[in-house]
């Protein structure tokens, strides 16, 4: 499997988006910016490691995300 994630546009703009905002929190609360790298990795991660990931009868990927 390639190690080399290609991301679209929109997918690079809303990463970008969730990123300043992480980071924006992670620096008023004293600790130090993640790199976008780094949030998708735990974004991965997260979302990966759990069985939160099924899919519909339509084909459709359904990623379940507790709250």
């Amino acid at each position: 499997m390639s190690k080399t994630f290609r991301l679209s546009d929109i997918e690079e703009k809303a990463l970008n988006t969730v990123s300043l905002r992480i980071n924006r929190e992670l620096v008023n609360t004293g600790h130090k910016p993640l790199r976008d790298t780094e949030i998708l990795h735990e974004i991965l991660n997260q979302t990966l490691h759990k069985e939160n990931i099924e899919v519909s009868r339509t084909g459709s990927l359904i990623i379940k995300i507790d709250r």
